[in-house]
């Protein structure tokens, strides 16, 4: 685990948390919470392509996720608006935020424990 002292690091351990001088790892909330928020925000872009793409597989990989629902009656019957399309980017964007942040930092609270 690299310290402060030997330099940075380019591996993933240095850029979401950093060393104290006992050697355990602080989660930087902050950081985790803008990590989370970009994949799952590069996720929703892509589901909505593979929609766009391939709606059949996304439909039945839906499907196999549920195992004991039909989801064919909640199947949509139109595309979705670009409207829609923003809004649940940016809502899931800050909703995975807030959880990632608040995760992190619960963490880091229950670590010094």
């Amino acid at each position: 685990m690299p310290t402060a002292a030997s330099g940075p690091s380019h591996g993933v351990t240095a850029s979401l948390s950093s060393v104290t001088s006992g050697g355990d790892a602080v989660v930087r909330s902050t950081v985790l919470a803008n990590a989370v928020a970009t994949v799952v925000g590069v996720g929703y872009v892509l589901c909505r392509l593979m929609a766009a793409v391939v709606p059949q597989f996304l439909f039945d990989v839906g499907q196999s996720w549920f195992h004991t629902l039909n989801l064919e009656p909640v199947r949509a019957t139109r595309s979705m608006s670009m409207g829609m399309f923003v809004l649940g980017l940016v809502t899931s964007i800050i909703v995975s935020w807030i959880g990632a942040y608040a995760t992190a930092d619960r963490y880091a609270r229950w670590a010094k424990q």
